[in-house]
């Protein structure tokens, strides 16, 4: 025998990973990025909403600042 077929020989007696170890492996994999998919987008969306509400309260502000010295309501006489 050559020492090619010795070596082939010896690597089909090797053990190798079954098919449901891979399958198990790959599951496992799928579902902890799934989950940090669903956590990323669940706080996007907490982010965006906070980021109206903010952007909501800085327009509030702003208009008070513009009519706040203005106390005669718009007429000329107070």
């Amino acid at each position: 025998m050559t020492p090619n077929n010795l070596i082939f020989q010896k690597i089909h007696f090797i053990p190798l990973m079954e098919q449901i170890n891979i399958v198990t492996i790959l599951i496992i994999c799928v579902l902890f990025f799934l989950i940090l998919l669903v956590l990323g987008v669940r706080k996007s969306y907490k982010l965006k909403a906070e980021n109206e509400k903010l952007s909501k309260k800085v327009q509030l502000t702003d208009e008070n600042r513009k009519h706040g010295n203005d106390h005669n309501g718009g007429h000329l006489y107070g």
